[in-house]
């Protein structure tokens, strides 16, 4: 009876949607809104009309190529949103049916292995599976299983026998993983493999594969997918994250380019280095940026000013194993020769009792903590002034040798940035934090980012009255026409 069906299967708190159970399938949790309703009432009728595994998904022309491909190794570099995960679902769930065997979907964290289990669990009707969630297993109707697995520990995956592996984010996953664990357990059943990745550099067993695809082994096919092979992404966006984006994150996030380089941020800054100290000190808007230490590393204060032709440094101060009660004194004496109108300090560790002491002696200082989430967006639009030139450095050889040196980090879940190991970051984090009192918050009032030459921002008729010999307006994104200070 449909009536007992439904009491048998559907969990209490399975909610209800146009007056009735979906009781058939575990996806109903807001597909309907995810979906077209008229597409959604399609995939519905054919998944209750058919034994043969229909998903609530239908690929676009781009990832049928991957399903039709008959190669055994296959390896598409896919830009962001261009849905490498819900075809290497479908791809997997084929491939275990056709050979009655087990499947490993392989992800570089348990948390990431997890997304693709929802993601499964979303799309395909509760009828053409079971769930074991303590082992991470799906068994299908068409006779095949797959697991779900993190590669953070190798050596737990030894033992099986594959007939079909995927790899979500090959290039982020360790060749070791790859070469010496996971292939050998595919040598009797001949299995196939998908690897699917956002690239990374030119290296590695993910680059490796990519390149026999590109017509270098028969056996081997591979595609780049960038983010526009996705109809559904409109065009606009991907244009308006070529404009804010760094051009090395563009490219490899968005068009799906392997680099040749990847870990240097900023590249060489030295054409860049054009700015001197002035002699005296003249009517403009300035900044200061403080990172502060007390012996292994160094207290860095960096000052910024705006003029007519952009953004240059006109100081950098830089000290070690100076106490604390020697440090306010010195990030005085620099405040009071400069006098800048914002001053931003990192408030990491002792940083926060350092500038309450400011701020209570009247500096107009404000305090930001970095952290794994705020740090990239820091760096992120200092990376964006170097590219777009809005700025001069001093020619300091610490500094340039910090920013050259200056590293990213990617892993499956974000980008860390850092010095290399015992090296020094300290002038790179105080330029970014007076720099950041220059584009402001990321999404804030003022933009984040120049999306031109700094020079295509300045209104040269109109001038501040009153300043020595007049300084024009800057004009930034989000405003129509904003001026560098206003005259007192």
């Amino acid at each position: 009876m449909p009536g007992a069906m439904r009491s048998r299967i559907v969990e209490p708190a399975q909610p209800q949607t146009r007056g009735n159970h979906r009781d058939w399938f575990e996806g109903s949790r807001g597909m309907d809104a995810a979906l077209p309703a008229d597409l959604f009432a399609k995939r519905v009728a054919m998944a209750k009309a058919t034994t043969e595994i229909t998903w609530l998904f239908s690929p676009h022309d781009k990832q049928q190529e991957i399903m039709d491909a008959e190669e055994r190794f296959l390896v598409a570099a896919c830009g962001r949103r261009f849905g490498k995960t819900m075809i290497a679902l479908m791809w997997l769930v084929r491939e275990v049916g056709r050979k009655q065997g087990l499947g490993w979907w392989i992800a570089p964290t348990y948390a990431a292995s997890m997304r693709a289990w929802a993601d499964m669990i979303k799309f395909l009707p509760r009828k053409f599976r079971t769930i074991n969630k303590s082992e991470r297993r799906i068994e299908l109707t068409n006779g095949g299983s797959i697991e779900f697995k993190s590669a953070d520990n190798p050596d737990a995956l030894r033992g099986a026998g594959l007939v079909a592996a995927v790899f979500d984010e090959g290039a982020y996953i360790d060749s070791y993983v790859a070469e010496d664990v996971v292939m050998p357990m595919m040598l009797t059943t001949l299995g196939r493999v998908l690897a699917i990745s956002s690239p990374r550099a030119k290296k590695g067993w993910f680059w490796e594969m990519f390149r026999l695809g590109q017509g270098l082994d028969p056996e081997y096919r591979s595609w780049q997918l960038g983010t526009a092979s996705n109809p559904y992404v409109p065009q606009a966006e991907i244009d308006r994250l070529e404009r804010t984006l760094p051009d090395s994150v563009f490219r490899r996030e968005i068009l799906a380019e392997f680099l040749d380089e990847l870990d240097t941020v900023f590249g060489s800054i030295k054409h860049l280095a054009t700015a001197t100290r002035p002699t005296e000190i003249r009517p403009a808007r300035r900044v200061m940026g403080i990172d502060w230490a007390r012996r292994h590393d160094y207290t860095v204060i960096v000052v910024l000013e705006q003029t007519a032709v952009g953004v240059v440094m006109v100081d950098l101060v830089r000290f070690t194993g100076l106490r604390y009660r020697d440090q306010l004194e010195r990030v005085r004496e620099v405040y009071a020769r400069w006098q800048p109108q914002q001053v931003l300090g990192e408030t990491n560790n002792m940083g926060e009792p350092l500038v309450e002491f400011l701020q209570d002696g009247g500096m107009p200082l404000e305090g930001l903590t970095t952290t794994g989430s705020s740090k990239p967006d820091l760096i992120r639009q200092m990376q964006l002034a170097v590219e777009h030139e809005a700025i001069r450095f001093l020619n300091d050889p610490v500094l340039l040798k910090e920013f050259e040196d200056y590293e990213e980090t990617t892993t499956a879940t974000g980008s860390k940035f850092g010095a290399p190991n015992r090296q020094h970051d300290d002038t790179v984090i105080a330029t970014c934090l007076a720099w950041r009192c220059i584009a402001g918050e990321p999404g804030g009032e003022r933009g984040a980012h120049f999306e031109g030459k700094v020079e295509d921002y300045l209104d040269t008729g109109t001038y501040v009255p009153g300043w020595d010999g007049g300084v024009p307006y800057l004009r930034l994104v989000e405003d129509e026409v904003e001026p560098l200070r206003r005259a007192a």
